[in-house]
């Protein structure tokens, strides 16, 4: 009996191919049929636009009619004129980036504004080098009902700086902002008693780097809005010195805080147990780089709030003993960041895995992982049911295959490993995947000591391997084409023993590799790019090596391959 596509209702096959794993999977299933390519039209949501693809934008908007969302923060051309082809294109986006710019694209964004003025509700523009007063009234009268804005971080020039007059000016017009995320403005607490007084919906802060604001001036604003569900404070001065009674006072009537932030600022004992006596629904804690604090004062926090499934506690100063205990208490934790952690050894490391049983994702970078060998007792009564699917270990001085092993086997659902820069890791450390067949993501970017590798067996659901800053040769590439056939991503950067050939080996056998980078790869020769591009169809990004130099018309050809090379 035939089977058409047809015979399956367009609701249905929409939902098959949601369920891909990767958007770019749309790509060669629109080239099936008519029906699926009209389905993938209607899926595609968001769109990352690059300066080489201005030529396309009209067919890219034609082509995902049902866009939300565009990504500028990567385009270095005239982002004024791109606007203004957005405004008069019938998108109805309500989402756009335009971070990284060296001046906000005014003109742009009045055009935009004329046409999409009810549309956009989400508006990033963080790191616009000298952001003005007047650039913020441009954003608010453009755009007067948005929900969410982040200006973080302009490089501006004094004469520039936004002052308390242009923020008020702003949030007196947009009464609607429920999120925003302020940082590295000279703004003082008269900006923050307007922020939270025009905008009564407001429920997200973040305040990052705003030198001028001070612990009575967040506190009394605070009070203004009891219902924040989320409020971060970062790199705050004022906040580094032992925090007042009015700032702790004000936290404990935020009844419905789930998110809380501090990174770079003082937090006591007394702030930890004032929060834990609130009885706070917090699912997200992060006290990242914070000094003051004690392993009583968060045991106390995390005893009372055992709601949380975020915590970020890098550069602790705690010992295992103390982690040991705290992980009693992190029976819903499904995060948790210990990087920096001096004094955090593989005992931590085993402690979590045995005690927190929703435990996604582990990163323990900079800490003492190494330092004490993982013995064959350790491991004896270990039950290997856990859920870690990430582990982030860069920057363990002393870390070694033997380790990671042994990490590994407590850790069978493992996804994502990052060994980054750990220079005891040899090519001994393959062995320690030879169990572990879900893996798709690999870092061993740094990993000086790895200079070839032993694989006698295939990861077929590897997808990106970050081997930059490696002593891997060709032979090693011969070795990941025939054992990795399903990379997709490879980072090849500062590979100086890698040529040409490896690269062609991976090129043949890899048919789904669609980025690779060989940036300063010297010994691969420019005349390997074109051949790339014509021998992949699957290629859609290359970083070239410092030997090829692309003509313009040769980049319009390599575009039209569907490839951009950089």
């Amino acid at each position: 009996m035939s089977f058409e596509w047809a015979d399956l209702p367009c609701e249905c096959w929409e939902l098959i191919l949601r369920s891909l794993k990767h958007r770019r999977d749309y790509d060669s299933v629109s080239l099936v049929c008519k029906g699926f390519y009209s389905i993938t039209r209607r899926l595609q949501s968001s769109l990352t636009l690059y300066h080489s693809t201005t030529p396309f934008l009209p067919r890219f908007f034609v082509r995902f009619p049902a866009l939300k969302f565009i990504d500028l923060s990567n385009f270095t051309g005239d982002l004024n004129s791109v606007l203004a082809l957005i405004s008069k294109s019938r998108l109805a986006i309500d989402s756009l980036d335009i971070s990284n710019q060296k001046s906000l694209p005014v003109d742009g964004l009045r055009k935009l504004g004329s046409k999409m003025r009810d549309n956009i509700r989400v508006l990033i523009c963080s790191n616009i080098r000298d952001l003005q007063d007047s650039d913020l009234v441009v954003i608010a009268d453009s755009f007067p009902l948005l929900e969410e804005l982040d200006i973080g971080f302009p490089e501006f020039d004094n004469k520039f700086a936004v002052s308390d007059s242009g923020f008020t000016a702003m949030t007196m017009r947009l009464k609607n902002l429920r999120r925003v995320e302020i940082g590295n403005f000279f703004i003082t607490d008269v900006s923050l008693h307007s922020l939270f007084a025009n905008c009564e919906f407001l429920r997200e802060v973040a305040l990052e780097g705003c030198s001028f604001l001070s612990q009575v001036g967040v506190a009394s604003a605070i009070l203004k809005r009891p219902y924040l569900i989320s409020i971060s404070l970062s790199n705050i001065k004022d906040l580094c010195l032992p925090i007042i009674s009015d700032f702790i006072d004000s936290l404990r009537i935020l009844k419905s805080l789930t998110v809380f932030e501090f990174v770079h600022v003082s937090v006591s004992d007394e702030l930890l147990c004032s929060m834990a006596d609130a009885d706070l629904p917090l699912s997200k804690l992060i006290l990242s780089k914070c000094s003051g604090y004690t392993y009583a004062g968060i045991a106390c926090l995390l005893a009372k709030c055992q709601s949380v499934q975020y915590l970020d506690l890098q550069n602790a100063k705690l010992t295992d003993q103390d982690m040991r205990e705290l992980s009693l208490f992190l029976r819903n934790v499904t995060f948790i960041d210990l990087s920096f952690s001096s004094k955090l050894t593989n005992s931590t490391f085993l402690a979590l895995t045995r005690n927190c049983p929703l435990l996604s994702e582990i990163r323990m970078e900079r800490t003492a992982l190494g330092t004490e060998g993982l013995k064959d007792d350790s491991l004896k009564d270990f039950v290997f049911d856990s859920r870690v699917k990430t582990l982030y270990l860069g920057g363990n001085f002393k870390l070694k295959d033997e380790d990671v092993k042994g990490f590994v086997s407590v850790c069978p659902s493992l996804e994502l490993l990052d060994i980054n820069t750990c220079w005891n890791i040899t090519k001994g450390v393959f062995e320690a995947l030879r169990d572990c067949l879900k893996i798709t993501h690999l870092s061993l970017a740094g990993c000086a000591a790895v200079t070839g590798f032993e694989i006698g067996f295939e990861l077929p659901k590897l997808e990106v391997m970050n081997l930059s800053q490696s002593r891997i040769d060709d032979e090693a590439l011969s070795i990941v084409s025939k054992t990795c056939c399903g990379l997709t991503h490879l980072e090849l950067q500062n590979c100086f023993n890698v040529t040409s050939n490896g690269v062609r080996y991976v090129v043949e056998k890899c048919t789904r590799l669609r980025d690779i980078n060989l940036k300063h790869c010297n010994k691969v020769s420019a005349d390997i790019i074109p051949w790339m591009v014509c021998s992949s169809s699957s290629l859609r990004k290359i970083m070239a090596p410092p030997s090829f130099r692309a003509s313009e018309s040769q980049t319009k050809l390599f575009l039209r391959h569907g490839c951009r090379v950089c």
